[in-house]
């Protein structure tokens, strides 16, 4: 059968601690050149995920490729946070001077 793979990143805001959530996924789709069908796939899929990581979810972002060629990307925010939380996640990542736990 088919497949697309897709690479998602899940940041989870818990309090004051942010925790990534990485997820590397094989889909199988009935035609892997029909793009409505791989979208449609790839956001079903990026929302159980999401569901997952739970309502403490600030943001996520995957990507999916076809044979390895890059064919769509989706950027996911929790639009029932508070956004400047959202956004502190976001600055916290994007920094040099954080601290990682690993």
């Amino acid at each position: 059968m088919p497949r697309f793979d897709m690479w998602m990143v899940v940041a989870e805001l818990d309090g004051v601690e942010i925790e990534m959530h990485e997820f590397d996924i094989i889909c199988y789709v009935e035609d892997p050149n029909n793009f409505e069908e791989i979208n449609a796939t790839a956001h079903e899929v990026a929302f159980s995920k999401i569901e997952e990581v739970g309502e403490n979810a600030a943001f996520g972002t995957a990507v999916v490729s076809v044979d390895g060629d890059e064919l769509l990307q989706l950027i996911m925010t929790n639009k029932t946070m508070d956004p400047k939380d959202v956004n502190m996640v976001m600055d916290v990542l994007a920094s040099d001077t954080g601290s990682a736990v690993h």
